[in-house]
């Protein structure tokens, strides 16, 4: 399995980052197949708080806030917020794994959702201690090639520290006293 996964991986990366090869993305079926196994409620309590922060800042407003997107090449976002060309959030689309189109080109990808007028797509990663270096706080590995990988597509992506909310909130503990 981690050697399907290695290949799959390597799939994404040649395909997003060589469109001039010309290879087919060909790991569509497996990666439905990786997400049917997985649990559906993969939600942590930091999540459910930036959906709650997200919803405020919104004016409360739910809709607008897709959680667990998939996008082309199988990628998972936390929270998805689409805004139209305006800069007004669009309402949430009914939930199908299928709402992008894909695209061959780099520059092609400015408007990955079909049929819609969406001017920006803003995509919110709660990320682990594990996705940065140790001593010096920068995204390493995976999680670096994943945000690479989502502005290709085209979308803006906001990255959020679990490690950081609970620090704030021993220093707030701290200060209580």
């Amino acid at each position: 399995m981690k050697l399907r996964i290695a290949f799959m991986n390597l799939n994404r990366a040649v395909c997003l980052e060589l469109p001039e090869a010309q290879v087919p993305w060909f790991h569509e079926k497996f990666c439905e197949d990786l997400r049917a196994g997985e649990s559906t409620s993969n939600s942590t309590h930091v999540q459910d708080e930036v959906y709650m922060a997200l919803s405020e800042v919104l004016s409360n407003s739910n809709d607008v806030i897709q959680r667990d997107v998939v996008t082309p090449y199988s990628y998972m976002i936390d929270f998805l917020i689409e805004f139209d060309t305006k800069g007004r959030p669009i309402k949430k689309r009914p939930k199908r794994r299928s709402i992008f189109s894909f695209s061959k080109s780099k520059t092609d990808n400015s408007s990955a959702v079909e049929g819609s007028n969406v001017g920006e797509r803003v995509a919110i990663l709660v990320l682990t201690d594990q996705a940065y270096s140790k001593h010096v706080r920068r995204l390493r590995g995976f999680a670096r090639q994943k945000v690479r990988h989502l502005e290709m597509l085209g979308y803006r992506v906001i990255l959020v520290d679990r490690s950081e909310e609970r620090r704030v909130g021993k220093s707030v503990d701290l200060g209580g006293r």
